[in-house]
């Protein structure tokens, strides 16, 4: 890859980034717009790319199916679809690894997929099973790789205030009200946990 396409997947990835927890209105002009944008001018990038190595991979055999890098491994497992390789591509891209000989320059930042870690069951027992119990076992090595108001100087400082008012919320939701889908929805990842209707739910409250 020349310089000049590493120099543009820099400044989209940036542009891209800016609008990854920006106001999602999809409004030419907004940030949340141009993430749009960028992320398909990346993905244009990524599958040129993909292209070219899928090309080589056939006149070289296997020579260039096994370069280490990003895109050799996504070519490596043949089980994945096009679309598959290419989302996966973007993800693993500026995450630390080194892709074609490049690293992440100095003055860039990484963002955690926190929701990864929470989910990794190296480190939490049974961590999709919802046991808000689990805390009150102060032993359990467990809580310190919970880390959703960030760790060290950058710990939240509403991080006891933000807990307070979710606690004081689901008390008296789940006793004063009852939900249900409004319509199915399901979870998606982008790279925070949200759902692609917005969960609607409707709310009734319980008469006593």
């Amino acid at each position: 890859m020349e310089v000049s396409e590493k120099e543009k997947i820099r400044r989209e990835y940036k542009t891209c980034l800016n609008g990854v927890v920006s106001t999602p209105y999809n409004i030419p002009g907004t940030p949340f717009w141009k993430a749009l944008k960028a992320r398909a001018v990346i993905l244009e990038m990524i599958e040129k790319m993909l292209n070219e190595r899928i090309k080589e991979t056939t006149e070289r055999d296997k020579e260039t199916k096994d370069a280490e890098d990003i895109i050799g491994w996504c070519l490596r497992e043949s089980t994945f679809s096009k679309e598959q390789m290419l989302d996966l591509a973007l993800t693993l891209f500026f995450t630390g690894l080194e892709a074609t000989g490049y690293d992440i320059p100095k003055g860039w930042k990484v963002v955690p997929a926190l929701s990864d870690v929470h989910l990794d069951s190296s480190l939490h027992d049974n961590p999709q099973r919802f046991n808000p119990w689990r805390w009150q076992d102060k032993s359990d090595k467990s809580s310190e790789n919970f880390v959703p108001f960030g760790a060290g100087i950058r710990y939240c400082p509403g991080a006891e205030l933000a807990k307070l008012e979710v606690s004081l919320f689901l008390h008296h939701l789940v006793l004063n009200y009852r939900w249900e889908l409004a319509e199915h929805d399901e979870p998606v990842a982008i790279p925070f946990i949200n759902f692609k209707k917005g969960l609607p739910i409707i709310v009734h409250k319980i008469r006593k």
